[in-house]
């Protein structure tokens, strides 16, 4: 995706199979996004563009290795475990999310 892809796809808007969350550097909205990934899995599929805000506006975070094999691992604590494309593009970290033909949960959560 590039740059004016990425705007495109903001324009949009938030809504069904796309959300916006300003950060990735909390264990909390860690687990939101994780939880948004395994909610699109088990619909239609989807995308989590992380750096930008509700109303649309780049915030934009610092991405480097571990923050991307931070986000790779959010798929690996779905059970079962899930394969998600990471990339990013201007600031902007986006998670694309596949459809899944089985069902997913976040059972890990409920333990602690």
């Amino acid at each position: 995706m590039n740059k004016k892809e990425l705007l495109e796809l903001i324009a949009l808007g938030e809504g069904q199979n796309l959300e916006f969350k300003e950060s990735f550097s909390s264990n909390d909205m860690r687990r939101v996004i994780k939880n948004t990934i395994c909610g699109f899995a088990n619909s239609e599929g989807g995308k989590i563009l992380v750096g930008v805000r509700d109303d649309g506006s780049i915030k934009g975070i610092r991405v480097d290795n571990n923050v991307l094999s931070q986000a790779q691992q959010l798929g690996r604590q779905i059970d079962p475990h899930l394969n998600i494309r990471v990339e990013f593009i201007e600031k902007v970290l986006l998670i694309e999310v596949f459809r899944s033909s089985f069902v997913h949960s976040t059972i890990m959560e409920c333990i602690s």
